[in-house]
């Protein structure tokens, strides 16, 4: 029967011990002999279970079971003698005279695994610093495998290490070395790939712990690879075009849709503008991105994108994206292909983002320049954007999208500078146009809120502080929001949240500080309106718990002047302004335009209840042909309305107002001569009830409005009574 010997040598004494099975069959009966204890250990914990009604699981698995089963002399040379080899369970002992420089050993090593899980050898060290080893018939990081393919209990590999000198490292006064080689076995981490719409198999499927995952992205890029341990987020840096995650110690699930680098957006854009419109998929930015700033890109220099500014040359990516003789970014969504998806800004922003588009092969109201274009049925949230200024000769523009249908915009703040040299056209800090009937983009609801506008708005017919125009059938639902840029030289109308309203508008808990101020020519005849939340209304408006405190004015030519009002500018609608004031400054230069403290021209003529109820007006009022508390051809029911005394109101028209004085306005709220006290009781003066039903039967969805009213209150931050606007 043929045995196999365990080898131990000295100097002096050489042992041999026989054993009656061979190594292979000792260690199959070690894994089995570990099995059945394992099955044992399960039966008698059934049967003590069973007497003593123990009650949850026991499991008990041999997990990362790997070691050293055999080491064996294959062959020396040059002189070589072996003194010594002994192994453990993840070491070799081993002591070797190498007379020459040339001199190697060489092993046969048997690893056995004794575990369910695969295993490897990272790396084997213990050897001095004048050798070095050589392995034959396996690498280093790769799994330990039986010949029959079998990687886990039962599987035997053998493999040669040759230990022999490092190069220029031989020294004839020291050849006798003894050392102990250590063996460091480890397991392999799976590697899961989620919503990605490329191929990934060519992506690495699994990584030894403690190694470095590296992924290369080639062409079509996905969108994004951002690495996670279960739900926590893993740390990682991109090498050029390839994620690297260093240390790996555990499963790693790698997820697509994650903005990571300008490139992410700029694929983004490609794919939507090409056909893919990734209906109900959200994308999350993952860091603060940059145009200017080259950390921001994988490669800045990088040609591969082509010419995307539309010079007629390709240039680096970062210059074709910041050059201002180009077009810059191509907005996300097209014309044709409408953005459906979802952005979650993950509170981080956009920097220095620039666009400047022409019009659009003869359609100009195709045309777009805003990091989205078109958005249908989606949702933005968590994002700023800021930096270069977006200019377009004609097209609807808007900070984060030109045309919206049924989407929401929820804390999202722009500080882009927007500028519109054409005519016919929308600019607002976040939307440009809400539905178009030019193009038949229906409107249906937009909600916007806890969203701000800071950059300067100028140009195109309509310019809004948050949004530009609405069209016909449309619902905007604005809460929690404000303008504080300026918003200025629109043709026609000019306002800090709304600019042209023909649809249908409810503005809650917002408000502008930003300056309003316009140099139009207004429409054929020279008609411009001018307000410091809406400019015009021509169907319905609902406005409760808001104010204006910026400056609201026209310095133009415009031969017939117009309507400038504090809150609203021109209404021929229907609706309700409740529980709001203005303090800003309304003003006409021309002095050819009615100026109103709270609205101007209101001649309502919508089939909705018509109440301006609890507001006040303390803002100075200057110029104009005629200067009124609500306006010129009013027609309605006003209710608490008051105005200070000597802010300039001259026309007759002021039926249903209170002058009342600056020192009661200064009063305590207790104080029922103040105005703030009189503002608390004009509250319950409000049928609440009636105006729901106003806004229900004109299709405002009664999930996006809320009719609480916010109390009002004084103190010595404010010379005048304020909302006390919620969260």
């Amino acid at each position: 029967m043929k045995g196999c010997f365990f080898r131990k040598k000295g100097k002096n004494k050489q042992f041999l011990v026989w054993k009656k099975i061979s190594k292979r069959e000792l260690n199959k009966f070690l894994a089995c002999f570990i099995v059945l204890i394992t099955l044992m250990c399960s039966l008698g914990y059934a049967a003590l279970n069973k007497e003593l009604n123990i009650s949850g699981e026991v499991a008990y698995r041999v997990k990362a079971d790997i070691r050293v089963t055999d080491l064996r002399l294959n062959g020396v040379s040059e002189g070589t003698i072996e003194e010594y080899a002994e192994f453990s369970k993840d070491t070799n002992i081993i002591g070797v005279d190498l007379p020459r420089e040339d001199s190697t050993i060489s092993y046969v090593v048997q690893v056995t695994n004794f575990s369910d899980v695969e295993m490897g050898i990272f790396q084997i060290t213990g050897l001095p610093d004048e050798l070095t080893y050589e392995l034959s018939d396996y690498t280093l990081k790769d799994k330990l495998c039986s010949d029959d393919g079998n990687c886990k209990v039962g599987a035997e590999k053998e493999f040669i290490l040759t230990i022999k000198y490092r190069d220029n490292a031989y020294k004839n006064d020291k050849t006798f070395y003894n050392f102990i080689l250590k063996y460091d076995f480890r397991v392999f981490h799976k590697i899961t790939y989620t919503d990605f719409e490329i191929e990934t198999s060519q992506f690495p499927q699994e990584v030894m712990a403690g190694d470095t995952f590296r992924m290369t992205l080639e062409k079509p890029f996905p969108i994004g690879a951002k690495p996670f341990y279960g739900s926590t987020p893993v740390d990682y840096k991109f090498d050029g075009d390839t994620l690297v995650v260093e240390n790996i110690t555990n499963n790693l699930e790698v997820k697509s849709n994650y903005i990571q680098t300008i490139e992410d957006l700029v694929t983004l854009s490609n794919y939507v503008n090409n056909g893919n419109t990734y209906k109900g998929i959200t994308f999350t930015l993952d860091k603060n991105l940059d145009f200017q700033d080259e950390k921001s890109y994988r490669d800045a220099m990088r040609i591969d994108f082509g010419d995307i500014n539309g010079q007629s040359g390709t240039e680096n990516l970062l210059s074709e994206l910041t050059n201002e003789n180009g077009t810059g970014f191509q907005s996300i969504g097209n014309y044709t292909y409408h953005f459906q998806g979802n952005f979650d800004g993950n509170n981080y922003t956009i920097d220095n983002l620039y666009i400047h588009s022409y019009s659009n092969g003869g359609y100009p109201e195709r045309t777009v320049a805003s990091l989205f274009g078109f958005i249908t049925d989606g949702e933005i949230k968590n994002l700023i954007i800021k930096g270069n200024t977006i200019t377009d000769e004609t097209a609807n523009i808007g900070g984060i999208t030109s045309y919206a249908s049924n989407i929401s915009l929820d804390n999202v703040h722009n500080y882009v500078n927007i500028t519109s040299h054409g005519t016919g056209y929308s600019v607002g800090g976040l939307i440009g146009s809400v539905g178009n009937d030019n193009i038949g983009l229906a409107g249906d609801n937009i909600r916007i809120s806890n969203c701000s506008n800071h950059g300067t708005l100028q140009g195109g017919n309509h310019g809004g502080g948050l949004v530009g125009a609405i069209g016909s059938n449309s619902h905007l639902f604005v809460s929690g929001s404000y303008n504080a840029g300026r918003v200025m030289n629109s043709i026609i109308t000019n306002a800090g949240i709304l600019a042209l309203n023909n649809g249908n508008c409810y503005i809650n808990n917002s408000y502008n500080i930003g300056n309003i101020s316009s140099n139009g020519k207004g429409t054929g005849d020279g008609v411009i309106s001018i307000g410091g939340l809406m400019a015009a209304n021509y169907d319905t408006v609902f406005i409760l718990n808001s104010y204006n405190s910026g400056t609201v004015e026209y310095v133009g030519t415009a031969a017939k002047g117009g309507s400038i009002g504090g809150l609203i500018g021109l209404v021929q609608g229907g609706g309700h302004i409740l529980n709001s004031y203005n303090i800003g400054t309304v003003r006409d230069n021309i002095n050819r335009s009615y100026v109103g403290g709270i609205a101007n021209t209101v001649t309502w003529n919508n089939p909705v209840h018509k109440q301006i109820y609890n507001v006040y007006n303390a803002g100075t009022i200057t110029g104009g042909n005629t200067r009124y508390q609500i306006g010129y051809q009013y027609s309605g029911n006003l209710k608490d309305v008051f105005y200070k005394s000597g802010t300039g109101i001259s026309g007759s028209n002021s039926s249903g107002s209170t002058e009342i004085s600056d020192s009661n306005m200064r009063l305590d709220a207790n104080n029922s001569s103040s105005l703030t006290y009189k503002l608390n009781n004009g509250i319950k003066d409000i049928n609440l009830d009636e105006i729901k039903s106003d806004l229900i039967n004109h299709g405002y969805n009664s999930n996006y409005f809320d009719l609480t009213l916010n109390s009002w209150v004084i103190d010595s931050d404010s010379l005048y009574p304020t909302l006390k606007l919620r969260e």
